[in-house]
């Protein structure tokens, strides 16, 4: 009860929902008993009708209206239009706030998203992500819909069952028996129905991540036919049927014998309804009633088996919502110039102690110096890049930016000079224009196009310079299927040099290309160079020429460092490695 008053006092217009909802079964409550009375006088004088309750007697004098049997009629009709109205409308303000929850719960992901620590991004699963954003947030806002849905069913039943009471004692209290008996078959129902719907969105979860993975991974899959790796999808998608099925048939069946329970409980209030002492008129104003009475138990029921099938998704989504505020980035508040000096003093780091990824790192970067990080697969330099942009900090030592400590740096704005092109970064489904502007919110104009042209000859892309759609708004297709790897490649650049970087990061970015488009884009740096800092990360060396000092880790130690020209003359583990790579050739 506890976590359903949480639900519903948290959300929006709550407290207007359910006041409307009372307000049309209070006019419900007027209106209704006013039929025994008119159908009675139906039968004897329809000029003059008796009411028998002095309270309506002096609500109906009070507005004026005359007795007569068409005018009392009109009355009811007028209130029960009014009645519904209100209930219509209570039921529309419900569904504005479900969507504004679903509004403010995908925004609460998307916005924070980057905020959060780049450990907690690591192992953050895209398909559960995607999941979280498409149907966990719908879903979380159907938990508070039928929450107020169940409010508003239950108030509905409690009127009518007081006009049954106000009727006849006795066909209530008959009534109440019969509904208990259904309560306890819903309840019993309602043990396995949460059982499937746990299990049945845990599959959701599952499927999403599949999908994502067989997305990300369908050129690999169709080049190899690895057909196999459908089977688990496959699995997957049946178990979460047979689970979706099984609520299906929970649901039925509870629909059904309450349809059938009460159903039978009108024929046997019509068949001994002499034995409670009914007139005719009231036998016919309790069965319209009854009528109106159980849809609004069933919708109780219903509500509360819709309101239980989501909560495990609202579970998830406001679970990730406050893992993502739980761990936002740690950020100080110093603000630093992107291409100031980076200094690393004996910086050691480690995810997990004693498993040390990095040691004893000292050396420094320049303002706009190309630096190039070499080193083999594992010997950390993807982990050494992640510290220089702040993505990481040290287990131990210390890294300075111009003269402060990485602990007071505000590196949320030192990001916003950053330019990064990785093996990771996509190509959006767009056009040319689009994805070389992505994050700017500079309208589109003349200004705008002659910067795109501009950096599109730099990159060596000049066939897309024209303002048509073979130029700047051809569509690229989703992750750039309408290019070749070469333009992919050097369009992220293009992207990556637009936004005018204090620093550019190429992390392996040109460790897949064939070696013309490499020599192309080594060209590109030597136009740049000395504008940015540019560093360099793989493990190859083809664009050693373009690099004024060499950065060349090994097992997770910074092995030499300096200019091509000192570590070969050092004659050591670089120029074993270089000569390795050169013999390969």
């Amino acid at each position: 009860m506890k976590f359903f008053l949480k639900i519903v006092s948290s959300t929006p217009l709550y407290k207007t929902i359910i006041t409307m909802q009372l307000l049309s079964s209070i006019l419900t409550f007027v209106g209704i008993p006013l039929l025994v009375p008119i159908i009675e006088s139906a039968q004897d004088n329809m000029a003059n009708i008796e009411l028998p309750n002095e309270t309506l007697n002096w609500f109906i004098d009070s507005l004026g209206i005359d007795k007569s049997f068409q005018s009392i009629l009109l009355f009811v009709f007028l209130v029960f239009i009014f009645a519904e109205g209100v209930k219509m409308l209570s039921n529309l303000l419900a569904q504005k706030s479900r969507l504004r929850l679903v509004i403010k719960r995908r925004n609460a992901v998307l916005e924070n998203y980057l905020y959060t620590d780049w450990r907690f991004l690591k192992k953050d699963k895209s398909g559960e992500m995607s999941d979280s954003i498409i149907r966990q947030a719908d879903l979380s806002g159907f938990v508070h819909l039928n929450a107020i849905r169940l409010i508003s069913w239950a108030i509905q039943f409690a009127t009518y069952l007081s006009l049954a009471l106000f009727i006849s004692t006795d066909v209530t209290l008959l009534a109440l028996f019969v509904y208990f008996c259904i309560s306890i078959l819903n309840y019993i129902n309602s043990i396995g129905f949460k059982k499937a719907s746990d299990e049945f969105h845990h599959l959701s979860l599952r499927l999403a991540s599949l999908v994502s993975d067989f997305q990300t991974n369908r050129k690999q899959y169709k080049t190899t036919s690895v057909f196999s790796i459908f089977e688990p999808i496959d699995s997957t998608v049946k178990d979460s049927a047979k689970k979706y099925f099984n609520i299906t048939i929970r649901e039925e069946l509870q629909g059904y014998w309450i349809h059938i329970l009460g159903f039978g409980f009108l024929v046997t209030l019509l068949a001994f309804f002499e034995t409670f002492n009914l007139g005719f008129s009231e036998l016919i104003v309790l069965v319209l009633v009854f009528q109106r009475l159980s849809p609004a138990y069933q919708g109780t029921q219903k509500g509360y088996l819709d309101y239980r099938k989501d909560i495990p998704a609202y579970h998830l989504m406001i679970n990730r919502i406050d893992a993502i505020i739980k761990n936002r980035e740690d950020n100080g508040e110093q603000l630093v110039k992107s291409n100031c000096d980076i200094e690393f003093q004996d910086v050691s780091f480690w995810y997990v102690h004693p498993d040390i990824v990095l040691k004893d790192i000292t050396f420094a970067i320049n303002s706009n110096e190309t630096i190039m990080i070499i080193g083999e697969s594992g010997s950390g330099k993807s982990t050494l890049l992640d510290l220089v942009t702040g993505l990481l900090r040290p287990s131990k030592g210390k890294i300075l930016f111009g003269k402060n400590d990485s602990g007071s740096v505000n590196f949320e704005k030192f990001r916003e000079n950053i330019s990064y092109v990785g093996q990771d970064v996509t190509i959006k489904d767009g056009t040319i224009l689009e994805n070389i502007s992505l994050g700017s919110n500079t309208a589109i104009n003349p200004n705008l196009i002659t910067e795109i042209q501009s950096v599109l000859t730099k990159v060596r892309l000049q066939d897309f310079k024209e303002e048509n759609k073979d130029g700047i708004y051809y569509q690229v297709g989703e992750n750039g299927s309408n290019l070749s790897g070469g333009q992919v490649q050097r369009l992220l650049l293009a992207r990556a040099l637009f936004r005018k970087p204090s620093i550019l990061i190429l992390d392996e970015a040109t460790s897949s290309l064939d070696t013309k488009t490499d020599k192309q884009i080594n060209e590109v740096l030597k136009d740049i160079k000395g504008q940015s800092t540019i560093i360099l990360v793989t493990h190859k060396l083809n664009n050693l020429d373009v690099a004024d000092k060499v950065v060349f880790l090994k097992d997770g130690r910074l092995c030499e460092f300096g200019t091509l020209e000192e570590l070969m003359a050092n004659d050591g583990e670089f120029r074993k490695f270089y000569e390795i790579h050169e013999s390969q050739k």
